[in-house]
């Protein structure tokens, strides 16, 4: 069986046409099958080997949207002219100005955790890793500057 000398490029074509049908006709109608369908010669067994799931590819086309998003965060909070209260405040805009709401509407996966009860349970621990990874800290550089009052910042 010949190997694929450029695995990432494969990645890079099922995320773009994932990403495409994900748009065009929402999560919850697009299938493995369209997926591999738009890839022009891809077999469904070579996308298994790059993606579990179905979900798994939503959650990578996510990630990748957002890298500058993450990129813009890590600057701010290495930012040392800002105090904590406006890293928080940079740190809001730079997601809101990130393409994950616009991209969440116009794929519309089910908000019934029965049918996507992966995704939410992936949203919900994202949340958790994100007020973590950025906003604990800027809490915490907030109330050593003084311009943030808490006394569970983690919390």
């Amino acid at each position: 069986m010949a190997r694929n000398k450029y695995p990432e490029e494969t990645v890079r074509r099922i995320l773009d046409v994932a990403e495409e049908l994900f748009m065009t006709k929402g999560y919850e109608q697009t299938t493995m099958a369209d997926i591999v369908d738009g890839l022009g010669g891809l077999t469904k067994g070579a996308v298994y080997h790059h993606f579990k799931s179905k979900e798994e590819i939503f959650e990578a086309v996510f990630e990748r949207a957002n890298r500058s998003v993450v990129a813009r965060s890590e600057e701010i909070l290495a930012d040392r002219s800002l105090s904590g209260l406006e890293k928080i405040r940079a740190l809001d805009e730079a997601s809101a100005a990130g393409p994950s709401a616009e991209m969440w509407g116009a794929m519309r996966p089910s908000s019934d955790p029965m049918r996507s009860s992966r995704i939410l349970a992936r949203e919900y621990l994202d949340l958790f890793d994100v007020a973590h990874a950025f906003i604990e800290p800027a809490i915490r550089e907030g109330i050593e500057d003084g311009s943030v009052t808490a006394t569970h910042p983690r919390e």
